[in-house]
């Protein structure tokens, strides 16, 4: 519930990059499709587009870290998140 109180960091991140969705899912080599999804949180970047998005962004001048895409560590969301992944 409490990740639908925070923004959208893909999303606000590929906005800052001044990119569609087409051209961020061009630059991290998914499908325009994903990146809706990431956007809607039904699926979460894997590590690997996050390396790559933070790659990428530093080539076009932009600085992104993992904290931003994933948020920080002791969050109420990424503590929810773990919580639920320790109970699968």
């Amino acid at each position: 519930m409490q990740e639908l109180l925070q923004p959208n960091r893909l999303k606000q991140i590929r906005l800052r990059m001044g990119l569609t969705q087409q051209e961020f899912a061009d630059m991290l080599g998914v499908t325009q499709g994903n990146v809706g999804h990431y956007e809607l949180r039904e699926q979460t970047m894997l590590p690997e587009g996050a390396r790559k998005l933070i790659e990428e962004a530093a080539v076009r001048g932009h600085r992104v870290t993992y904290e931003d895409i994933y948020g920080a560590v002791g969050t109420p969301v990424a503590r929810q998140k773990k919580k639920i992944k320790e109970e699968k």
